[in-house]
């Protein structure tokens, strides 16, 4: 495992700290998850931009239908088994 430095705003480091204690985790958990959560957006956000090259933009229908199934399954829930 790397150990790299990071700078946080105070602000937002409190809040780290404050969202660490309160889950009872660790900074370096709390950390990997956000990494993992950031990089899972990127490629959802590279997948979407591939398939709209293709078949065009999202329509308003489309995104309510996605967004009734992130309220359906619930976020972070559609990976799992």
């Amino acid at each position: 495992m790397q150990k790299p430095s990071i700078s946080l705003l105070p602000s937002l480091a409190d809040q780290v700290r404050e969202a660490v204690r309160d889950e009872g985790s660790t900074l370096s958990a709390f950390m990997i998850e956000a990494a993992e959560d950031a990089l899972r957006r990127r490629g959802m956000r590279a997948a979407l931009k591939e398939w709209e090259a293709e078949y065009g933009p999202i329509t308003p229908e489309e995104a309510a239908a996605t967004d009734n199934l992130i309220v359906v399954v619930g976020p972070g829930e559609v990976d799992k088994p």
